[in-house]
């Protein structure tokens, strides 16, 4: 799959083309597993881990190598629960309240029973 992925964005073509799929459906669905797969290992590929030289100098070494990324037995670690979230707003809470954030969080207060004489 991963030469696959290559050989397509190589050549500017859809990998459907590349591998001959004629089938419409088919077609549709290898372009997409190919392409997230191609994208997935990209990415896992520009991620770098700071590693400290000296007493003040760093570098970057690449977090993954290729060979362990299309190792069949390797996963992908999952993202830490914290950063999913069901509420739309959850990236800026953090910001909420500081000062010249320019965010403001509002709290929900019910309004009060009138009471009867």
């Amino acid at each position: 799959m991963w030469s696959l992925w290559t050989k397509a964005t190589r050549y500017s073509k859809l990998p459907s083309e590349i591998f001959g799929e004629e089938d419409a459906l088919a077609a549709w669905m290898l372009d997409n597993a190919v392409t997230w797969f191609g994208i997935t290992i990209e990415n896992a590929l520009a991620e770098r881990v700071k590693v400290q030289t000296g007493k003040d100098s760093y570098r970057y070494d690449p977090k993954y190598t290729l060979a362990r990324l299309l190792n069949p037995s390797f996963k992908l670690p999952r993202p830490p629960v914290e950063q999913t979230s069901s509420n739309p707003f959850a990236a800026l809470l953090p910001y909420a309240g500081k000062k010249n954030s320019g965010i403001k969080r509002f709290k929900y207060v019910a309004p009060e029973e009138k009471k009867e004489d």
